[in-house]
Protein backbone atom coordinates (compact mmCIF):
# COMPACT_ATOMS: atom_id res chain seq x y z
CA UNK A 1 0.00 0.00 0.00
CA UNK A 2 1.47 3.37 -1.02
CA UNK A 3 1.82 6.17 1.50
CA UNK A 4 -0.48 9.21 1.05
CA UNK A 5 1.20 12.15 -0.64
CA UNK A 6 2.18 15.02 1.64
CA UNK A 7 0.55 18.20 0.26
CA UNK A 8 3.19 20.34 1.99
CA UNK A 9 5.96 18.84 -0.19
CA UNK A 10 6.78 20.16 -3.66
CA UNK A 11 9.14 19.15 -6.42
CA UNK A 12 12.22 21.31 -6.28
CA UNK A 13 11.93 22.58 -9.85
CA UNK A 14 8.33 23.62 -9.24
CA UNK A 15 9.29 25.58 -6.13
CA UNK A 16 12.04 27.43 -8.00
CA UNK A 17 9.59 28.31 -10.77
CA UNK A 18 7.13 29.62 -8.19
CA UNK A 19 9.72 32.15 -7.05
CA UNK A 20 9.93 33.43 -10.62
CA UNK A 21 13.59 32.54 -11.07
CA UNK A 22 13.01 30.51 -14.24
CA UNK A 23 10.77 27.87 -15.78
CA UNK A 24 10.61 24.33 -14.42
CA UNK A 25 12.68 22.98 -17.31
CA UNK A 26 15.39 25.59 -16.71
CA UNK A 27 15.24 24.81 -12.97
CA UNK A 28 16.10 21.18 -13.74
CA UNK A 29 19.21 22.42 -15.55
CA UNK A 30 20.20 24.51 -12.52
CA UNK A 31 19.81 21.44 -10.30
CA UNK A 32 22.00 19.27 -12.54
CA UNK A 33 24.65 22.02 -12.64
CA UNK A 34 24.85 21.99 -8.83
CA UNK A 35 23.56 25.53 -8.40
CA UNK A 36 20.76 24.56 -6.00
CA UNK A 37 21.23 23.55 -2.35
CA UNK A 38 18.91 22.20 0.35
CA UNK A 39 19.82 23.08 3.93
CA UNK A 40 23.33 23.94 2.76
CA UNK A 41 23.85 20.68 0.83
CA UNK A 42 24.11 20.79 -2.97
CA UNK A 43 21.34 18.83 -4.69
CA UNK A 44 21.91 17.46 -8.21
CA UNK A 45 19.00 15.01 -8.37
CA UNK A 46 16.12 16.04 -10.61
CA UNK A 47 12.72 15.19 -9.14
CA UNK A 48 13.70 15.86 -5.52
CA UNK A 49 10.82 16.89 -3.30
CA UNK A 50 11.17 19.48 -0.54
CA UNK A 51 9.06 20.97 2.23
CA UNK A 52 9.47 24.77 1.94
CA UNK A 53 8.21 25.48 5.46
CA UNK A 54 10.82 23.17 7.01
CA UNK A 55 13.82 23.40 4.64
CA UNK A 56 16.07 26.20 3.39
CA UNK A 57 16.43 26.31 -0.40
CA UNK A 58 19.13 28.38 -2.11
CA UNK A 59 19.81 29.10 -5.77
CA UNK A 60 23.27 30.42 -6.65
CA UNK A 61 23.79 31.13 -2.96
CA UNK A 62 20.61 33.23 -2.65
CA UNK A 63 18.09 31.97 -0.09
CA UNK A 64 14.50 31.68 -1.30
CA UNK A 65 12.62 33.58 1.40
CA UNK A 66 9.24 34.87 0.34
CA UNK A 67 7.45 34.22 -2.91
CA UNK A 68 6.91 37.43 -4.93
CA UNK A 69 3.36 38.38 -5.91
CA UNK A 70 2.10 36.70 -9.06
CA UNK A 71 2.61 38.87 -12.14
CA UNK A 72 1.11 38.28 -15.61
CA UNK A 73 2.08 40.56 -18.48
CA UNK A 74 1.48 40.91 -22.21
CA UNK A 75 4.12 42.54 -24.42
CA UNK A 76 4.01 43.47 -28.10
CA UNK A 77 7.56 42.46 -28.91
CA UNK A 78 9.28 44.57 -31.58
CA UNK A 79 11.74 43.29 -34.17
CA UNK A 80 15.41 42.82 -33.28
CA UNK A 81 14.69 42.23 -29.58
CA UNK A 82 15.74 38.86 -28.13
CA UNK A 83 13.38 36.80 -25.99
CA UNK A 84 15.46 36.22 -22.86
CA UNK A 85 16.12 37.73 -19.45
CA UNK A 86 19.77 38.48 -20.17
CA UNK A 87 21.91 38.25 -23.28
CA UNK A 88 25.68 37.55 -23.28
CA UNK A 89 26.04 39.62 -26.46
CA UNK A 90 24.46 42.64 -24.74
CA UNK A 91 21.58 42.78 -27.20
CA UNK A 92 18.32 44.40 -26.23
CA UNK A 93 16.03 41.95 -24.42
CA UNK A 94 12.30 41.88 -23.76
CA UNK A 95 12.98 42.53 -20.06
CA UNK A 96 14.61 45.85 -21.02
CA UNK A 97 11.22 47.01 -22.32
CA UNK A 98 9.66 46.75 -18.85
CA UNK A 99 9.89 49.32 -16.04
CA UNK A 100 12.36 48.63 -13.21
CA UNK A 101 9.69 47.66 -10.68
CA UNK A 102 8.48 44.85 -12.98
CA UNK A 103 11.98 43.69 -13.89
CA UNK A 104 12.59 42.96 -10.20
CA UNK A 105 9.53 40.69 -9.88
CA UNK A 106 11.36 37.81 -11.58
CA UNK A 107 9.13 37.61 -14.65
CA UNK A 108 10.44 35.53 -17.54
CA UNK A 109 9.21 34.98 -21.12
CA UNK A 110 6.55 32.32 -21.59
CA UNK A 111 7.91 30.51 -24.63
CA UNK A 112 10.03 32.15 -27.28
CA UNK A 113 9.70 34.48 -30.23
CA UNK A 114 12.59 34.90 -32.66
CA UNK A 115 14.46 38.20 -32.87
CA UNK A 116 13.24 38.69 -36.45
CA UNK A 117 9.61 38.10 -35.39
CA UNK A 118 7.21 40.39 -33.56
CA UNK A 119 3.89 40.24 -31.79
CA UNK A 120 2.35 38.74 -28.69
CA UNK A 121 4.70 37.63 -25.92
CA UNK A 122 3.53 36.68 -22.43
CA UNK A 123 5.71 37.14 -19.36
CA UNK A 124 5.10 35.85 -15.84
CA UNK A 125 6.78 34.73 -12.64
CA UNK A 126 4.20 31.98 -12.15
CA UNK A 127 5.91 28.80 -13.33
CA UNK A 128 2.83 26.58 -12.99
CA UNK A 129 0.69 28.98 -15.01
CA UNK A 130 3.36 29.25 -17.70
CA UNK A 131 3.71 25.48 -17.90
CA UNK A 132 0.06 25.15 -18.93
CA UNK A 133 0.76 27.17 -22.07
CA UNK A 134 4.07 25.44 -22.85
CA UNK A 135 3.44 21.78 -22.03
CA UNK A 136 3.07 19.66 -25.21
CA UNK A 137 0.21 17.73 -23.61
CA UNK A 138 -2.10 20.75 -23.85
CA UNK A 139 -1.22 21.55 -27.51
CA UNK A 140 -2.13 25.22 -27.15
CA UNK A 141 -2.89 26.93 -30.49
CA UNK A 142 -0.66 29.87 -31.47
CA UNK A 143 -1.73 32.01 -34.42
CA UNK A 144 0.56 34.11 -36.63
CA UNK A 145 0.07 36.58 -39.46
CA UNK A 146 2.63 35.45 -42.04
CA UNK A 147 3.66 37.33 -45.18
CA UNK A 148 5.63 35.38 -47.80
CA UNK A 149 7.64 36.30 -50.91
CA UNK A 150 5.47 34.06 -53.11
CA UNK A 151 1.80 33.08 -53.06
CA UNK A 152 0.85 29.87 -51.27
CA UNK A 153 -1.52 27.92 -53.56
CA UNK A 154 -4.23 25.67 -52.09
CA UNK A 155 -2.27 22.49 -52.80
CA UNK A 156 0.70 23.67 -50.74
CA UNK A 157 -1.57 25.01 -48.00
CA UNK A 158 -3.09 21.55 -47.75
CA UNK A 159 0.34 19.95 -47.39
CA UNK A 160 1.34 22.46 -44.72
CA UNK A 161 -1.84 21.71 -42.80
CA UNK A 162 -1.32 17.94 -42.98
CA UNK A 163 2.25 18.28 -41.71
CA UNK A 164 5.78 18.24 -43.14
CA UNK A 165 8.92 16.47 -42.01
CA UNK A 166 11.39 18.51 -39.93
CA UNK A 167 14.42 16.90 -38.29
CA UNK A 168 13.08 13.42 -38.91
CA UNK A 169 9.69 14.12 -37.29
CA UNK A 170 6.43 15.18 -38.89
CA UNK A 171 4.80 18.37 -37.64
CA UNK A 172 1.41 18.25 -35.95
CA UNK A 173 -1.47 19.20 -38.29
CA UNK A 174 -1.80 22.99 -38.58
CA UNK A 175 -4.24 25.55 -39.99
CA UNK A 176 -3.36 27.85 -42.89
CA UNK A 177 -5.97 30.37 -44.06
CA UNK A 178 -5.48 33.22 -46.58
CA UNK A 179 -6.02 36.79 -45.42
CA UNK A 180 -7.58 39.39 -47.69
CA UNK A 181 -9.34 37.28 -50.26
CA UNK A 182 -7.26 36.34 -53.30
CA UNK A 183 -3.96 37.66 -51.89
CA UNK A 184 -2.30 34.42 -50.79
CA UNK A 185 0.94 36.21 -49.88
CA UNK A 186 -0.56 36.80 -46.43
CA UNK A 187 -1.96 33.89 -44.39
CA UNK A 188 -3.07 33.13 -40.86
CA UNK A 189 -0.82 30.28 -39.76
CA UNK A 190 -1.85 28.39 -36.62
CA UNK A 191 0.32 25.72 -34.98
CA UNK A 192 0.29 23.73 -31.75
CA UNK A 193 4.03 23.20 -31.44
CA UNK A 194 7.01 25.33 -30.57
CA UNK A 195 9.86 24.02 -32.69
CA UNK A 196 12.72 26.33 -33.55
CA UNK A 197 11.72 28.64 -36.44
CA UNK A 198 9.04 26.13 -37.33
CA UNK A 199 6.84 28.17 -39.70
CA UNK A 200 9.81 29.51 -41.65
CA UNK A 201 11.27 26.06 -42.07
CA UNK A 202 7.93 24.56 -43.09
CA UNK A 203 7.53 27.16 -45.86
CA UNK A 204 11.12 26.66 -47.04
CA UNK A 205 10.24 23.03 -47.75
CA UNK A 206 8.29 24.44 -50.72
CA UNK A 207 10.89 27.14 -51.55
CA UNK A 208 8.71 29.86 -50.05
CA UNK A 209 10.42 32.45 -47.85
CA UNK A 210 8.71 34.17 -44.94
CA UNK A 211 9.10 37.94 -45.19
CA UNK A 212 7.42 38.87 -41.89
CA UNK A 213 5.85 37.00 -39.00
CA UNK A 214 3.66 38.38 -36.21
CA UNK A 215 2.10 36.34 -33.43
CA UNK A 216 -1.42 37.51 -32.61
CA UNK A 217 -2.82 34.85 -30.27
CA UNK A 218 -1.52 32.32 -27.75
CA UNK A 219 -4.25 30.04 -26.50
CA UNK A 220 -7.12 32.21 -25.22
CA UNK A 221 -4.95 35.37 -25.06
CA UNK A 222 -5.20 37.84 -27.98
CA UNK A 223 -2.79 40.67 -28.82
CA UNK A 224 -5.56 43.04 -29.82
CA UNK A 225 -4.56 46.64 -30.58
CA UNK A 226 -1.62 46.87 -28.16
CA UNK A 227 1.03 49.09 -29.85
CA UNK A 228 4.47 47.73 -30.72
CA UNK A 229 6.90 47.94 -27.81
CA UNK A 230 4.13 48.45 -25.22
CA UNK A 231 3.02 46.15 -22.42
CA UNK A 232 0.01 45.70 -20.14
CA UNK A 233 -1.09 43.47 -17.28
CA UNK A 234 -3.43 40.61 -18.05
CA UNK A 235 -6.93 40.86 -16.69
CA UNK A 236 -8.09 38.33 -14.06
CA UNK A 237 -10.38 36.84 -16.70
CA UNK A 238 -7.44 36.27 -19.07
CA UNK A 239 -5.38 34.66 -16.29
CA UNK A 240 -8.26 32.37 -15.40
CA UNK A 241 -8.82 31.40 -19.05
CA UNK A 242 -5.34 29.85 -19.11
CA UNK A 243 -5.99 27.92 -15.89
CA UNK A 244 -9.17 26.60 -17.51
CA UNK A 245 -7.06 24.93 -20.23
CA UNK A 246 -5.61 22.52 -17.69
CA UNK A 247 -9.05 21.67 -16.36
CA UNK A 248 -10.34 21.03 -19.89
CA UNK A 249 -7.36 18.79 -20.66
CA UNK A 250 -8.02 16.75 -17.51
CA UNK A 251 -11.66 16.20 -18.54
CA UNK A 252 -11.14 15.45 -22.24
CA UNK A 253 -7.99 13.32 -22.00
CA UNK A 254 -8.97 9.62 -22.24
CA UNK A 255 -7.95 7.22 -19.50
CA UNK A 256 -5.12 4.87 -20.48
CA UNK A 257 -6.49 1.62 -21.88
CA UNK A 258 -5.33 -1.67 -20.43
CA UNK A 259 -4.87 -4.77 -22.52
CA UNK A 260 -6.83 -7.82 -21.41
CA UNK A 261 -4.64 -10.36 -19.74
CA UNK A 262 -4.18 -13.55 -21.72
CA UNK A 263 -4.80 -16.79 -19.88
CA UNK A 264 -2.34 -18.82 -21.90
CA UNK A 265 0.88 -17.76 -23.44
CA UNK A 266 1.06 -18.34 -27.16
CA UNK A 267 3.92 -20.27 -28.59
CA UNK A 268 6.67 -18.15 -30.09
CA UNK A 269 6.85 -18.43 -33.90
CA UNK A 270 9.72 -20.40 -35.32
CA UNK A 271 10.98 -21.04 -38.86
CA UNK A 272 9.41 -24.50 -38.82
CA UNK A 273 6.15 -23.26 -37.31
CA UNK A 274 5.52 -19.72 -38.63
CA UNK A 275 2.00 -19.68 -37.14
CA UNK A 276 3.49 -20.11 -33.68
CA UNK A 277 0.64 -22.40 -32.70
CA UNK A 278 2.11 -25.90 -32.80
CA UNK A 279 0.72 -26.62 -36.24
CA UNK A 280 -2.80 -25.36 -35.52
CA UNK A 281 -3.76 -22.49 -37.82
CA UNK A 282 -4.73 -19.20 -36.21
CA UNK A 283 -7.85 -17.34 -37.37
CA UNK A 284 -7.22 -15.63 -40.68
CA UNK A 285 -4.20 -17.79 -41.55
CA UNK A 286 -3.80 -20.82 -43.78
CA UNK A 287 -3.67 -24.23 -42.19
CA UNK A 288 -0.22 -25.68 -41.96
CA UNK A 289 0.47 -28.56 -44.35
CA UNK A 290 1.17 -31.78 -42.44
CA UNK A 291 4.78 -32.85 -42.52
CA UNK A 292 5.71 -35.54 -45.01
CA UNK A 293 6.93 -38.87 -43.63
CA UNK A 294 10.65 -39.24 -43.82
CA UNK A 295 11.87 -41.35 -46.74
CA UNK A 296 13.96 -44.40 -46.07
CA UNK A 297 17.52 -44.16 -47.18
CA UNK A 298 17.78 -45.68 -50.69
CA UNK A 299 20.19 -48.49 -51.30
CA UNK A 300 23.19 -47.80 -53.31
CA UNK A 301 23.10 -49.24 -56.78
CA UNK A 302 26.29 -51.17 -56.26
CA UNK A 303 25.00 -52.73 -53.04
CA UNK A 304 21.72 -53.68 -54.73
CA UNK A 305 23.53 -55.56 -57.49
CA UNK A 306 25.81 -57.19 -55.00
CA UNK A 307 23.01 -58.61 -52.88
CA UNK A 308 20.69 -59.51 -55.76
CA UNK A 309 23.32 -61.30 -57.86
CA UNK A 310 24.55 -63.43 -54.97
CA UNK A 311 28.08 -64.87 -54.82
CA UNK A 312 29.95 -65.21 -58.06
CA UNK A 313 30.40 -68.77 -59.44
CA UNK A 314 34.02 -69.51 -59.68
CA UNK A 315 35.17 -72.17 -62.14
CA UNK A 316 37.45 -74.83 -60.75
CA UNK A 317 41.07 -74.45 -61.51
Amino acid sequence: MTEPKNPARLRLNRLIARFGICSRRKADELIVQGRVSIDGVVCREVGTEVEPSQQRISVDGQLLKKEPPRTYLMLHKPLNVVTTRSDPQNRRTVIDLLPKNLQNTGVFPVGRLDADSEGLLLLSNDGDWSQILLHPQHQVWKEYIVRTDAPIPPAIRSQLENGVWLDGKKTIPARVRPVGGADTHVVRFSIREGRNRQIRRMCLKFRIKVVSLQRVTMGPIHLGDLPVGHWRELTPKEVQSVLALEQEAAVTSPAPSRRPRQETRSKRPSPRDPQGSGGVARPGTKAKRPARPEKSTPWRKSEHKKHSAGPKNRSPK
